[in-house]
């Protein structure tokens, strides 16, 4: 072998691997990198362009595969592998030849081409319809051989709605008949009606059938979800209800099959459509491409598309990109990593929610270090801006399209008010689908729009450190993988590329810090607008003093900046003391400050808590208080009195009781309760209306909002404001009134034989209960008859009149064959006697007596 690498070739799909090792004459470089929209997020993993050379000889088996026409190749497929220290090869890639980079050399015999990897192969291939355009007519015709073509009927009391009929006639005059069974299924999509006749609009727009039925009036009624250009108010010009016809003859009658590349990737609830399945749709991509892949889902459980994107499965272009640009789509979504494991066999599918945590762990250990780690201290420019667009697969109940959150964030120096927010210089927009069928308000939208936009500025708005890597490939990093991480100087790193050269056996890492630090904007210096090489502040001694020149930085206050020198402004009740930020006096919870003069805002009536001086107090001169005075504040000592007259309170004996009744009260003159009469325990108090909030106990009154209330088959009852009358309501039918008791209408005991037309039993079986009608009496061969009880059975047997007959209503064969019988057969035959008769034929052949 002249390198140290194993490349082996395959004739796709139907070849088996050969061994082209020999032949290389240059090995390929093998890069591995992440296609996202910004480095550090989680996308497809794929390789570089790995260009390989062959030599290029007469008879070779490279020569074999090359020098035919390979028009009518599918595909040359090549995996590479790198050897272990104990022998064994390592799987590292595997891809196809892309046949537009094929060059000779005819003069070296040398033949050069590139390999691309299984992803990226999926813009080389050819591209094919998703979805089969059909025509209506064969699902017509085979309930109406006769029809000539269906009328579509949409109407202002319906939207969304689309009724069809068989047609038959001619657009001059036809008549309508009904369907048995629906021509159009849920998931399949159906041409503008009003297109299929050669009218407008044009483009031809497509709508997706949700629901599907034949109503009262054999209509094969359909409701859809439609895009822009898929509109009938057009139809309807100002009436109730539109009718339209398109025959068959002249008119394209099309609607497309609801499967993807052959296969249904929508999710139902109840046979309606809810939303496309993502993981199906990412199996219907690379299947279409490449067949018996396993598909490996890690930390994610489902992923769903909204059905708005229904409309950009009709071509060769699922979601209107290529396969790999849909891919690249789904797994900015649903923030994954999508790769094809070492084997080639496997799709992985790999969330990544946070860096870090998708892949192993790795570790230089005894892994020796060409060059490097090389720490650099910025990693890639600081985002100052995220705008994140979301579309769920949740519609507006008002205007039919699917919700969209929004959400735009900016990193601000501090200090800034919104008035004053600066426009960003290095923003990232992205547009995501929403998976989560429960995001499914304005609100929930514009709050997930929100986290992810945060979830990106917290991660590329904060500095990074990077390292760059080489070590060497051995045993332990010829195992490394791009989602993996790794410790370097203490930092958690994840890599953004992976580079391996085979032949000088050294694997190239980009190492990046995975937790930022957050940067304050003005700590960045810009350069000059006009030159890239002056620099914003320089010094110089020349003149015997110092100047700055440039662009000078603004700052928000309290900074300020003095010939080049960065400070802060300082009052007089702040002081710097060596060299720290103070107060002009000890203001702790313990010390004592001195003010001249405090003035409250506001102040609580805690005990504890200031009064403010303006507060006043004033006491009213309105009887019983007498003496008072005008308010006054609290900016001096204040004084009151307040002179009252005493009384006492009296009560009126069985009427009203006052306990120490002698009570100073305030006023001149005794006080003497009393009631309008006596209510003592002994006393007759006589009421007009007595109104009982609560009363219940059996020597207590009773509230007359009380209600003696009664459940069926009891009637009446009521409240007790009146007299009430409680009945048993009864079925005449079945209950009777015999002496004021209720009673059966015929006698029922256990010794009476009642009569009834007809007994239903839902269960029965034991021996003295009667036998449910739909018990059976089955038999099994030879017997004959039997069936359920709803009817009289007849069970019977089935026997050979040939050699069985009946006698007496008893089964009896043909003949008698009794031990004592002599039965007559037309022949007999015994096995017994003919091997008796051939032992003895042996035995005298030996010369034995028979």
């Amino acid at each position: 072998m002249l390198y140290p690498v194993k490349i082996e070739f395959k004739d796709y799909p139907s070849g088996s691997w050969q061994d082209w090792s020999e032949y290389l004459s240059e090995p390929p470089q093998i890069s591995k990198k992440v296609e996202s929209e910004n480095e550090g997020e989680a996308g497809l993993i794929v390789f570089d362009d790995a260009e390989i050379s062959f030599r290029y000889e007469l008879g070779s088996p490279v020569y074999n595969a090359f020098s035919i026409d390979l028009t009518s190749k599918q595909r040359y497929l090549f995996r590479i592998s790198a050897p272990k220290s104990d022998a064994t090869y390592v799987q590292l890639f595997e891809g196809i030849a892309d046949f537009s980079t094929l060059r000779w050399n005819e003069f070296n015999n040398v033949i050069n081409f590139t390999i691309v990897d299984k992803l990226s192969a999926l813009n080389l291939l050819q591209g094919e319809l998703t979805r089969v355009l059909d025509t209506l007519n064969a699902r017509v015709l085979a309930q109406y051989p006769n029809a000539n073509g269906l009328e579509f009927r949409v109407d202002n009391n319906f939207p969304n709605e689309i009724w069809i009929k068989p047609a038959f006639g001619d657009s001059s005059s036809y008549y309508l008949n009904g369907f048995s069974s629906p021509i159009l299924f849920p998931g399949e999509i159906i041409r503008d009606p009003y297109s299929m006749g050669g009218s407008a609009p044009s483009p031809v727009t497509y709508a997706l059938v949700t629901e599907s039925w034949i109503d009262a009036g054999l209509w094969n009624r359909i409701k859809y979800i439609k895009v822009d250009g898929f509109d009938y108010t057009n139809w309807l010009n100002e009436t109730t209800y539109y009718r339209y016809p398109v025959w068959f003859i002249g008119s394209t009658v099309e609607y497309g099959q609801k499967e993807i590349y052959g296969i249904d990737i929508l999710n139902y609830n109840a046979g309606i459509p809810q939303s496309i399945n993502g993981f199906s749709l990412i199996e219907v991509l690379i299947s279409k491409a490449w067949s018996g892949i396993n598909f490996i889902y890690r930390g994610i459980s489902a992923y769903n598309i909204p059905l708005s994107y229904y409309i950009l499965f009709l071509d060769e272009n699922p979601l209107g990109k290529t396969p790999l640009d849909a891919l690249k789509m789904i797994a900015d979504s649903m923030k994954c990593y999508i790769f094809f494991d070492r084997t080639g066999s496997n799709l992985i599918v790999q969330s990544k929610s946070l860096l870090a945590t998708g892949g192993t762990t790795r570790s230089i250990g005894n892994t020796k270090i060409v060059s490097g780690p090389e720490k650099k201290y910025f990693w890639d420019k600081l985002v100052d801006g995220v705008t994140i667009n979301v579309k769920s697969w949740a519609v507006d109940s008002v205007t039919g399209e699917n919700l969209v959150g929004v959400a735009e964030l900016t990193k601000q120096p501090t200090g800034f008010s919104a008035l004053q927010k600066i426009k960003p210089k290095n923003s990232i927009k992205r547009e995501l689908l929403v998976g989560d069928p429960d995001i499914d308000t304005q609100d929930e939208l514009n709050s997930y729009a929100s986290q992810e936009a945060l979830s990106v500025l917290n991660f590329y708005g904060l500095r990074h450190s990077s390292f760059d890597l080489t070590l060497n490939l051995d045993d332990n990093t010829i195992s490394w993988e791009l989602i993996d991480n790794l410790t370097i100087s203490n930092l958690t790193t994840f890599f953004t590329k992976l580079e391996i050269d085979i032949v000088e056996r050294t694997v190239k890492i980009e190492a990046v810090e995975v937790a930022g630090h957050d940067y304050d904007f003005r700590q960045l210096v810009f350069g000059s607008v006009e030159s890239s090489s002056s620099s914003i502040i320089y010094s110089s001694s020349s003149g015997g003093g110092s100047y700055s020149s440039g662009i000078t930085p603004i700052f928000n206050l309290p900074l300020q900046m003095s010939n080049g020198i960065v400070s802060l402004l300082i009052s007089d009740n702040l002081k710097l003391t060596s060299n720290q930020l103070d107060t002009a006096q000890p203001i702790k919870t313990s010390d004592i400050p001195t003010f001249n003069q405090i003035l409250l805002g506001a102040a609580t009536s805690l005990s504890n808590h200031a009064v403010r001086a303006d507060r006043t107090l004033q006491i009213s001169t309105t009887a019983p208080l007498t003496g008072g005075g005008g308010a006054v504040d609290l900016t001096a000592n204040r004084t009151w009195t307040l002179g009252i007259n005493s009384a006492s309170l009296l009560g009126t004996t069985n009427q009203v009781n006052v306990t120490n009744g002698t009570g100073v009260i305030l006023g001149s003159t005794n006080v003497t309760l009393s009631l309008p009469q006596n209510i003592h325990s002994g006393a007759t108090p006589t009421f007009n209306q007595i109104i009982l909030s609560s009363a219940g106990a059996s020597n207590q009154a009773v509230r007359g909002d009380r209600a003696v209330n009664v459940s069926y088959p009891l009637t009446g009852g009521g409240n007790l404001t009146a007299d009430r009358t409680i009945g048993l309501g009864y079925n005449s039918t079945n209950l009777k009134l015999t002496s004021n008791q209720l009673d059966t209408i015929q006698a029922i005991n256990t010794t009476a034989t009642p009569t009834f037309t007809q007994v239903i039993l839902s269960s029965a079986g034991a021996s003295n209960q009667a036998v449910r009608g739909d018990r059976a009496v089955n038999v099994s061969y030879p017997l004959t008859g039997g069936g359920n009880l709803t009817a009289d059975r007849t069970i019977g047997l089935s026997y050979n009149a040939t050699n069985l007959k009946l006698t007496s209503n008893a089964l009896n064969t043909i003949q008698d064959i009794a031990t004592t019988s002599s039965p007559t057969f037309n022949s007999l035959y015994s096995w017994r006697s003919y091997h008796h008769k051939r032992n003895r034929h042996k035995r005298n052949q030996f010369g034995y007596l028979p």
